[in-house]
């Protein structure tokens, strides 16, 4: 490939007549750089290329993918898209409680969700308080964040939680920000 990429910059250039072309020249040396460098370049906007698209991609573009859609990383490169494309494929208005409940099986608590199409809300509801634990609502918001509409407030059957109970746990502001709730979450509970 570097070959080529030397071969069209002396055909670009030996026109010209400005410059002698010759074997063990300084220009002959800065052409050859040029054409490494060139080739790095191409070699990387193909990979960009490849990596751009999910039925391509099997490095960096799966797994920024999967780090935005909170996808766990398994299985082969064929599964890992599917799931990508499958994510992809829930479309606006076609949010299903249902789905959601069964993806919740995931987490193995049992949980579920319901919806409060008064206060436009959804509601998980863990059936043990022994499950009902600011860890446990962390792994389960991970799990239905990206099914769930954006507009939907998201609330939950654990009780109050709140500063004080925070600051006695002797959690930091590290330990909130690993878990990934919502504002609402910590401060509105009803």
């Amino acid at each position: 490939m570097v070959e080529d990429i030397l071969d069209q910059l002396e055909s670009i250039l030996s026109p010209l007549g400005i410059y002698k072309i010759e074997d063990n020249s300084i220009i002959k040396a800065e052409l050859v750089a040029y054409a490494y460098g060139i080739d790095l370049v191409k070699e990387q906007i193909q990979k960009t290329f490849e990596e751009g698209f999910i039925q391509t991609s099997q490095d960096f573009g799966l797994s920024l993918r999967e780090e935005l859609m909170k996808i766990e990383p398994e299985g082969s490169i064929n599964q890992r898209r599917e799931k990508i494309i499958k994510r992809n494929c829930v479309i606006r208005g076609q949010w299903n409680p249902n789905r959601i409940n069964e993806i919740l099986q995931e987490t193995k608590l049992d949980v579920s969700v319901v919806e409060d199409f008064e206060k436009g809300r959804v509601i998980i509801t863990f059936a043990s308080q022994k499950d009902a634990t600011i860890e446990n609502l962390s792994k389960v918001l991970n799990v239905v964040r990206s099914e769930i509409p954006a507009h939907l407030e998201i609330r939950s059957n654990i009780g109050p939680i709140t500063w004080n109970k925070i600051d006695k746990a002797n959690k930091g502001f590290a330990y909130l920000d690993r878990l990934d709730l919502t504002f609402d979450s910590l401060e509105n509970f009803e």
